[in-house]
């Protein structure tokens, strides 16, 4: 949009998003944050999340749901530590 300027750009790429009824869900994704411009990621990831998915297609969608709201977390990071967000050796992944 004309006259907007952009803080910060969040690429996302998902590796594998998968599972089945009676077993594990699973989302594998690499995301980086750039900064204004598409200057070099501060913060970036590659997390690999499971989770059970029960025993009926609800439980398999609702797990699946729950994965994508972890990602979202792992991105947004701790807001209490001023962080984006955290790349997988637990610190904040800044350059």
């Amino acid at each position: 949009m004309p006259g907007t300027s952009v803080d910060r750009q969040i690429i996302v790429e998902i590796i594998r998003f998968d599972g089945a009824i009676g077993e594990q869900c699973v989302l594998q994704a690499r995301w980086q944050v750039l900064g204004g411009r598409g200057t070099p990621a501060s913060v970036s990831g590659q997390p690999t999340l499971s989770e059970p998915s029960g025993g009926d297609y609800a439980a398999l969608v609702a797990a699946q749901s729950r994965l994508l709201g972890a990602l979202s977390l792992e991105i947004a990071g701790n807001p209490g530590d001023g962080a984006l967000g955290r790349d997988d050796s637990g610190g904040t992944g800044e350059a």
